[in-house]
């Protein structure tokens, strides 16, 4: 994701803060696939990445 609400508003923390987003990541998924997933944020804007990238993987 190029443009995250959420984490320009947290500010450079040095973590992932897209907490909200891999909420709703994982809700879809889990409803699109109708299994159980994990949603990991890898990258984030807040770590001073150039964007917050998300993986899905199996619970």
């Amino acid at each position: 994701m190029k443009d995250s609400f959420f984490a320009p508003s947290a500010g450079n923390t040095g973590q992932v803060e897209c907490y909200i987003v891999v909420g709703m990541i994982a809700g879809a998924a889990h409803h699109i696939l109708n299994k159980d997933v994990v949603c990991i944020e890898e990258l984030c804007l807040s770590k001073s990445d150039n964007v917050c990238k998300f993986n899905l993987k199996n619970n």
